[in-house]
């Protein structure tokens, strides 16, 4: 898996590329890590147009990620779920944990959003 982080007006966005599992939680724990240090941060964008599979040990740190961005009042939105990761995250209850009003179809709509703020 691949993650490409993107700054734009203090929006970071993570477009992922790839399998996120078990074997490569990892990637994702580093850019979690520089994301949460940045200086300025006004928001966090999950675009996932082109992650074909997840797992539960990836739901788990991305669940992790989503409660430390909620601890610190930042605003962040999923956006591109493919039909595969969306039946995941809804099995296993993601919308009802950090609200349905997070997921966002279109990346734009979401960068309106944050910026709206």
């Amino acid at each position: 898996m691949e993650i490409k982080l993107e700054t734009t007006m203090g929006i970071h966005i993570m477009h992922f590329d790839g399998e996120l599992d078990m074997g490569t939680t990892d990637r994702l724990e580093k850019a979690m890590e520089e994301i949460l240090s940045a200086e300025f941060l006004k928001g966090v964008i999950f675009n996932f147009t082109h992650l074909s599979f997840v797992d539960s040990t990836g739901v788990g740190k991305l669940l992790n990620f989503f409660h430390k961005l909620m601890n610190r009042d930042l605003p962040f939105y999923l956006v591109g779920l493919t039909p595969d990761v969306e039946d995941v995250f809804d099995i296993l209850g993601l919308p009802l944990v950090i609200g349905q009003e997070r997921f966002r179809y279109q990346l734009e709509e979401a960068v309106a959003t944050i910026l709206a703020a």
